[in-house]
């Protein structure tokens, strides 16, 4: 592993930790003004996601984490039972 992509990977696994304990408040698509922001050129917003917690703190969901465009979130459900 190079030292930038240790760097990379550090910095991800602290902004993970850094959720635990945290209570999701909303999850929403970006306003126009944060795709602007990130330039991202989205004519459907419905492709992004953002994660609202308790404490003000936003997760978005990106294919990488120079955040150069929208990800995909999988969500996987517990069976029902």
């Amino acid at each position: 592993m190079t030292t930038q992509t240790h760097k990379a990977k550090d910095h991800i696994d602290r902004s993970i930790n850094a959720l635990v304990g945290k209570r999701i408040v909303g999850v929403r698509h970006m306003s126009k003004k944060e795709l602007e922001m990130l330039d991202w050129n989205y004519t459907d917003i419905a492709d992004t996601t953002v994660i609202q917690f308790d404490d003000g703190t936003l997760a978005v969901v990106c294919c990488d984490p120079e955040m150069n465009d929208a990800g995909y979130l999988y969500i996987q459900e517990k069976d029902a039972e």
